[in-house]
């Protein structure tokens, strides 16, 4: 995947998880709420100055906005990569993560 659509992506998610809708991160980060929507889908060439901007309303330093290591990840990879490491944790964190988990 590029690198816009991946920066993309991982602007939406980070928004979204922030409870944050475009028009009130592209507000706060001073970009206009198109020039947001077209780096959410990978478009465009935004500038290091938005991506800074955004980076700050989102409360994320630059290198936590391009760690795309899970963006990338598909849901069977993450799933197998939570059970191998499952299957070699210890218990007392098996412990934790069952009451964790628990309904």
């Amino acid at each position: 995947m590029c690198i816009n659509k991946l920066l993309g992506l991982r602007i939406r998610r980070l928004r979204e998880a922030g409870g944050q809708t475009q028009d009130e991160l592209a507000e706060k980060a001073k970009v206009s709420t198109k020039h947001l929507g077209e780096m959410e889908r990978g478009r465009g060439n935004p500038s290091l100055r938005s991506i800074q901007n955004i980076s700050a309303v989102l409360g994320v330093s630059l290198r936590e906005l391009f760690d795309f290591d899970l963006e990338e990840k598909t849901e069977t990879m993450l799933q197998n990569e939570i059970t191998h490491r499952l299957r070699h944790a210890r218990i007392d964190v098996l412990r934790i993560l069952h009451r964790a988990l628990k309904p």
